[in-house]
């Protein structure tokens, strides 16, 4: 079987968040304001895992991942890295429970599909395009610096929202 990003799905999923939502009222919103909006997802720091006795390293992730404990649906994020990528990190996570994305079971593909959608929602979120092309429709000089300021996003993630916007 081929899998393929389901493109549509996620940038209405993203949107239909970006119009509802009464928490983004500006950029760089909190992400966790939404998410908790959003789901009944609980989110922790692998320091507080970590003096509840859970080791967040023995789940493969040094960055963040969700997980289900006890009956809920928790993302463990890393609070040692900067914000801009626990806040990616965290609308990452959040995509692949709303995407009602699986993880037992599937070859690398289909993770790798689940990856890619996820990595486009956290990025119409947190720099949607809509309001990007307006801001460049207005002369906005719409740069890796620009998105970095404006939308307190990595330069990493600026880089690539900014490849993927020149397609």
């Amino acid at each position: 079987m081929i899998y393929k990003p389901d493109w549509i799905k996620v940038y209405r999923m993203a949107n239909e968040i970006l119009v509802v939502s009464e928490t983004i009222e500006s950029f760089p919103f909190s992400t966790t304001k939404l998410i908790k909006k959003f789901s009944d997802l609980s989110i922790c720091s692998f320091k507080n895992a970590r003096e509840r006795g859970v080791e967040p390293t023995h789940f493969g992730s040094d960055s963040a991942f969700i997980v289900k404990m006890n009956g809920r649906h928790i993302i463990l994020f890393n609070d040692k890295h900067p914000k801009s990528r626990i806040q990616f990190s965290l609308l990452h996570e959040f995509g692949h429970f709303l995407l009602g994305h699986q993880f037992r079971n599937i070859n690398d593909e289909l993770y790798g599909v689940q990856e890619v959608e996820t990595n486009f929602f956290a990025a119409q979120l947190l720099m949607p395009k809509q309001l990007i092309q307006e801001l460049f429709s207005r002369g906005v000089k719409i740069d890796e610096k620009f998105l970095v300021n404006y939308f307190g996003v990595s330069k990493e993630a600026a880089r690539k929202r900014l490849e993927y916007l020149d397609k």
